[in-house]
């Protein structure tokens, strides 16, 4: 419960912008990203099909909710060996996905990934290719990041809105 709280609040001000004068604010959205638009939010309900792992074969990924915690489970589709995300154990600063309200594919080959101070201020952002289609995960006005497979393993790439 702690971490929820600590995530939520983390998201809400790092959305804030920089509370320095002298830091650079963040450059614009790459316009061409459908990441969190509307129109291509789904509803946790509903699974998500794509090439995640670029093996050429279609894998599957599910939203679940186990008692206390919650995570993705993505299915590799050449394999059938089941990836847990979340569940209690961590991924990158994360290790549930209660505060998840949509998630969406997304396919774009790059992605602006927000940076941070030591302090935890918002920096700017970074670019960041994106190898595969990625899972955009997010709660309303709070932002949210991609899971996405680089280096032979699933990362976690921090947006906000």
């Amino acid at each position: 419960m702690k971490l929820t709280i600590y995530l939520l609040i983390f998201l809400i001000l790092a959305s804030c912008g920089p509370s320095h004068p002298t830091q650079q604010a963040a450059p614009a959205p790459d316009t061409t990203s459908t990441a969190g638009t509307v129109e291509n939010r789904r509803q946790l309900s509903e699974s998500i099909s794509a090439d995640f792992n670029g093996d050429g074969t279609l894998d599957q990924a599910f939203y679940k909710k186990e008692n206390e915690t919650s995570g993705i489970i993505i299915h590799h589709g050449a394999t059938n060996k089941a990836v847990r995300i979340g569940f209690g154990q961590p991924f990158a600063h994360l290790t549930e996905f209660n505060w998840v309200d949509y998630w969406e594919l997304v396919e774009d080959s790059i992605a602006y990934e927000t940076t941070f101070t030591p302090d935890g201020d918002v920096l700017g952002s970074k670019e960041v290719k994106l190898l595969h289609p990625s899972i955009f995960v997010g709660a309303e006005e709070v932002g949210g990041g991609l899971i996405t497979f680089r280096n032979g393993k699933y990362e976690w790439v921090h947006q906000t809105d």
